[in-house]
């Protein structure tokens, strides 16, 4: 966390990633601040639905974890966050239909400075495409 004038803003962001060795740190974007906030998802739950509040910058976050049943989000069992940071700006919402959030992407300007994200979704396995079948009818004489 950092300011933008008096405002509590986003200068950093960095996703932890558990996997079956553990916990792992993914690339972070922006330029780490001395004021941290880390938001965890409860056992048995996974990020289900970002909303982000941009101005000027990054202000604000809020995250619904959703229970996770049958490799997918239970969009009707979530647990919320409180907002971290100004709610200030246009909100974003990211996901919210139960598909999983595999991971982040984000930009940074040539000085390093933090200028936005986005969200890396899980993609269902594409169904494959049918059978192109030709029928062709005799031509009558």
């Amino acid at each position: 966390m950092g300011k933008f004038n008096d405002m509590d803003v986003f200068k950093y962001v960095q996703p932890i990633y558990l996997t079956h060795t553990g916990e792992v740190c993914g690339k972070g974007y922006g330029r780490s601040t001395y004021r941290v906030a880390e938001l965890e998802a409860p056992d048995g739950y996974a990020i289900g639905t970002i909303r982000a509040c941009s101005g000027m910058g990054f202000d604000s976050i809020s995250i619904d974890y959703m229970r996770i049943e049958n490799g997918r989000l239970n969009p009707q069992q979530i647990k919320r966050t409180p907002t971290i940071g100004t709610k200030h700006g246009n909100e974003t919402t990211f996901g919210g239909d139960g598909t999983p959030m595999i991971g982040i992407c984000g930009r940074e300007d040539d000085r390093g400075d933090f200028l936005g994200f986005g969200v890396v979704y899980l993609q269902a396995k594409p169904k494959p495409a049918p059978k192109a079948v030709l029928k062709f009818k005799p031509a009558r004489r």
